[in-house]
């Protein structure tokens, strides 16, 4: 017999998961706090306010154990999601504030934005013309910057990660691209990004 599983992005637990965008904001975070700038937000208002679902790696444990032990979740297909849409508006202050720093704000000047158009057109509805992407900036862009790597070898160094995984480290560039490409996977573009556990429940 088989179960699939289909998590949100995760948060929590393994930080080398590359679907794990706690792991890559507090990268993020770790290093602008470092650089002495605020926490800027990438995109714009309608990336800010569009909902998502994300999925605790706890969650993954507990309901893991579940569809192991029970009969009814052989050959099914579950997502698995914490149910509890928030939006990066909500979030993005909290997270500057665990950090000490200045939570940025979509930018409102639109000729700040680099246009994205996505390629599938029509789109998987079959009408409305393809999806648009504003950015400001993006993570993996950001993450190839001279002075964030920099800061970075300061941050780990004073406190004391000198045995922990290094995305930065010379010979993991897949996995720094990997850490920040799925934060902007994750946080990029203005439409909701929710799945039901009606099934699961």
């Amino acid at each position: 017999s088989w179960t699939v599983t289909r998590p949100g992005f995760i948060l929590g637990a393994n930080p080398t998961a590359f679907i794990n965008v706690a792991y890559a904001l507090a990268l993020y975070a770790s290093v602008q706090k470092e650089l002495g700038q605020t926490l800027d937000f990438p995109a714009d208002v309608a990336a800010w306010d569009a909902n998502k679902d994300n999925t605790t790696a706890r969650l993954i444990g507990y309901f893991s154990e579940w569809v192991v032990f029970k009969k009814e979740a052989e050959n099914e297909a579950f997502n698995l999601v914490d149910d509890s849409p928030f939006s990066y508006g909500r979030f993005w202050p909290e997270v500057a504030g665990w950090y000490g720093l200045e939570a940025g704000k979509p930018e409102e000047d639109e000729s700040q934005y680099q246009t994205v158009t996505l390629g599938m057109d029509p789109p998987p509805r079959g009408f409305g013309g393809p999806g648009v992407v504003k950015v400001k900036f993006s993570f993996e862009e950001w993450s190839k910057r001279g002075e964030v790597k920099e800061a970075w070898e300061r941050v780990r160094e004073r406190e004391g990660l000198v045995g922990a995984e290094d995305p930065w480290k010379e010979g993991n560039e897949s996995t720094l691209m990997n850490v920040f490409a799925t934060l902007d996977a994750e946080m990029l573009g203005g439409w909701s990004w929710t799945q039901t556990m009606d099934k699961a429940k």
